[in-house]
């Protein structure tokens, strides 16, 4: 019995004391600060005595010696290359950008077998330290895989590539097209949360927020850390925020509709009429040399009397009185009457010169009847002759003159003369020497 409680009493410390050991194993996993590929070739020296994980992303095998600096020659180590596992390799900056200093030691079969069995693009995760720092560069011999992960797809890769590419040169609708053709199946988080950092800036460059904000706030969660993926959450944050207000302030419980666009139809240009040609000039029919213009009658106008004005000379006071005396009377001076405007010009431009207009005497005159002219009389003895004094005296004219006719300058005057009439003979005074005797 006393040997029964001794072994059981065995056990159970053995038990407990290996439970000790899981469970300060599983703490110290906890607590493990998570190293990146980066940070060892920033600082190889740290890393020199201390085995430390890595999750990295299979790339291929290569042929980088350097016996004479470091312990790894080609008989005893094979070489390989390795991105870290977050690394967007669908950009070309970071897929050039792989460490090819990974050693493996060839006596490790294992080891050995599970690397050679890789394929490109696999992702695992290897237990590694730091050989050598010869150049200033990592010298890193992996000890043990600890996990294999799965494959990335060479189509989402190529999907993805494209993205870049196309993203590059603006094409950004398309851009965003390949990055969703992309699925990323049994990807790490890491290297999906890459992809959405891409999205989103490809999806703030095509004016859309809001999925640019959802692709971004999805690579924050996996990618703290990251820089880059914090500057382009706050400008997705403060545009989406700009829109949501617009939409408030359009109306309460209203979303503004955008219209369609529409390009604008090209303006069609309306024709001009054909130019109408100027009208030929008409030149007037020339008259003949011996025609005689025909002037249309003209009205005579009677001259409007003008009233006179009076003026402070004209008023005068009697001086026995002192009542003012109205001034003479003046006669009215006639106005001159203005041509009218539809008298014909001549053919050559000359104005043609239009006769005064007639009177009523001068009608009068031209329509009696013509009287025979007197001949002439010899003088009498009773006739007396005029003086020496009276030679100078014209003859006195009929007292009808005045009145019947009109002024020489207001007579038409006829430049051609029937053949019927007579010149009226000169008045005869008599003769000077008869006067004396």
């Amino acid at each position: 019995m006393k040997k029964r409680s001794c072994t059981q009493f065995l056990a159970a410390c053995a038990l407990a004391t290996f439970a000790g050991y899981a469970r300060a194993e599983e703490q110290a996993d906890a607590k493990r600060i998570a190293i990146t590929l980066d940070e060892v070739r920033a600082f190889p020296e740290a890393y020199c005595r201390v085995p430390f994980e890595l999750d990295l992303l299979y790339h291929g095998p290569r042929s980088l010696y350097n016996p004479f600096f470091t312990v790894f020659e080609p008989s005893s180590y094979a070489n390989f290359a390795a991105w870290p596992a977050e690394a967007a390799i669908f950009e070309r900056d970071k897929y050039v950008e792989d460490h090819p200093l990974f050693y493996y030691e060839r006596k490790n079969t294992t080891l050995q077998q599970s690397l050679l069995s890789l394929k490109p693009y696999t992702w695992f995760s290897a237990r590694c330290i730091v050989r050598s720092m010869a150049q200033g560069r990592a010298w890193i011999e992996v000890l043990q895989l600890t996990q294999v992960g799965a494959q990335l797809d060479t189509t989402d890769l190529r999907h993805l590539v494209k993205a870049h590419a196309l993203a590059a040169n603006g094409d950004f609708d398309r851009a965003l097209l390949e990055i969703e053709m992309a699925r990323l199946f049994s990807a790490p988080p890491r290297f999906i949360a890459q992809a959405r950092r891409e999205e989103g800036r490809v999806a703030l460059a095509a004016n859309q927020p809001e999925r640019a904000l959802l692709a971004l706030q999805q690579a924050w969660a996996s990618l703290p850390e990251d820089k880059l993926v914090a500057a382009l959450l706050d400008r997705a944050s403060a545009q989406v925020a700009m829109l949501r207000q617009s939409q408030v302030a359009t109306g309460p419980g209203s979303t503004p509709v955008t219209p369609p666009t529409v390009a604008p139809a090209k303006a069609v240009r309306p024709l001009a009429p054909p130019p109408t040609p100027a009208p030929a000039p008409v030149e007037p029919p020339a008259a003949p040399k011996d025609a005689t213009p025909v002037t249309a009658p003209v009205e005579p106008q009677q001259p409007t009397p003008a009233e006179p004005v009076p003026t402070p000379a004209d008023e005068s006071t009697d001086e026995a009185t002192g009542t003012p005396v109205d001034p003479p009377e003046t006669e009215p001076q006639p106005v001159p009457a203005e041509p009218p405007a539809d008298v014909p010009a001549d053919p050559t431009g000359a104005p043609i010169d239009t006769p005064p207009p007639a009177t009523d005497e001068a009608i009068d005159e031209a329509t009696a009847p013509a009287t025979e002219p007197m001949e002439p009389t010899e003088p009498t003895s009773d006739d007396a002759a005029p003086s020496s004094d009276d030679e100078t005296t014209p003859p006195a004219d009929d007292e009808s003159s005045d009145d019947e006719l009109p002024p020489s300058d207001e007579l038409p005057i006829d430049e051609t003369p029937s053949g019927d009439e007579t010149p009226p003979p000169a008045p005869d005074h008599g003769d000077d020497n008869g006067s004396d005797g």
